[in-house]
């Protein structure tokens, strides 16, 4: 049997203080007989759904799927797009997701799916993993989401983080004044600044943000545009604001890998390192020639073989994954 590809359906109702059903969707992309313990638990950035990692391109369900590379590689792969994008469920107020609500419901569902695959009850085809390691891999604001999921939960034994600087983007919001404003009262107001950052076009003059070089082929940029999701205002907000989750990044002490493009949106992304001072064991690494968007990147490989090598001989660290059960409800289909 070759690789597994299913969908995945997980009500985290139980864990979101907001009225409504709360289901998140995703898949599940794995080997049928998976090689090795890790897991690999994956957020998409903003605007991205879970298609960001499973990109195909012109019937190409490889070249440019990171999670059929890692799944090729002998690992199973858990996909999910946050609450209110992609094909998980929307809410009527999306300004009231904010990074803790996202991360918490995040948490939920992954804690759900990993408990299934150590018990072998996720699906029929795959034995019990009972002895897995769950490694947390975010691209750009899905990895700043990860960063407050494990600073809350510490759900994994180790992060990888692709793309999310801390550093913010400054000159695009709309009051300069929040750059500088006390951080906790930022994160408390974020619904509120979120909506005012929603109204009106984007600020201009900002440095130049580049998602993709000009080598990318029209045929890659097609199919990312065909995963696009819409963005949370709350969330991708708080990208933007300089050290906004300096707190989350500073309490991760399990393994970290920095992953960053050449091009990258962060101004200095050796500075960020200094954010994690709990971690003692930092993996940095620049892809040449690369955007924000390392896994359209012509040297994405090498990236990806990177982070295969790191995550066989990093010493993973003891992830303590909440149990959910009771509070999240999976069903998998075809």
């Amino acid at each position: 049997m070759g690789r597994l590809n299913t969908a995945l359906a997980v009500d985290v109702s139980a864990v979101v203080p907001l009225p409504g059903e709360h289901v998140m969707r995703g898949r599940l992309i794995s080997p049928a007989t998976p090689s090795e313990s890790i897991v690999w638990c994956c957020l998409p950035g903003g605007g991205c759904s879970a298609g960001y990692f499973d990109l195909v391109v012109d019937d190409d369900d490889t070249t440019y799927s990171m999670a059929a590379y890692l799944a090729d590689a002998g690992y199973a792969v858990l996909v999910l797009d946050h609450l209110g994008c992609g094909a998980s469920s929307r809410l009527a107020d999306d300004f009231l997701l904010t990074p803790e609500i996202v991360a918490d419901a995040n948490q939920a569902a992954f804690s759900a799916l990993l408990d299934q695959l150590r018990t072998g009850t996720l699906v029929p085809e795959l034995a019990p993993l009972d002895s897995l390691r769950p490694i947390g891999l975010g691209h750009s604001m899905g990895a700043m989401l990860t960063i407050v999921q494990q600073a809350r939960h510490g759900t994994y034994s180790a992060v990888v983080n692709l793309g999310s600087g801390g550093d913010g983007l400054p000159e695009y919001l709309r009051d300069p004044a929040w750059a500088t404003a006390d951080v906790s009262w930022v994160r408390a107001s974020l619904p509120e600044l979120a909506r005012m950052q929603s109204a009106g076009p984007r600020p201009e003059g900002g440095r130049p943000v580049i998602f993709h070089t000009e080598d990318v082929p029209t045929a890659v940029l097609t199919a990312f545009r065909g995963q696009a999701t819409k963005l949370l205002p709350s969330c991708g907000l708080a990208t933007l604001i300089p050290g906004g989750t300096d707190a989350e990044r500073g309490a991760l002490s399990v393994p970290l890998f920095l992953g960053f493009g050449e091009h990258d949106l962060s101004d200095d992304v050796r500075a960020t390192v200094g954010r994690y001072r709990s971690c003692r064991d930092i993996t940095l690494v620049v892809l040449a020639g690369s955007g924000h968007c390392h896994n359209q990147s012509a040297n994405r490989h090498q990236l990806w073989q990177r982070l295969l090598a790191w995550a066989r001989t990093v010493p993973l660290g003891d992830a303590g994954v909440a149990d959910v059960r009771g509070a999240a409800t999976t069903e998998v289909g075809r």
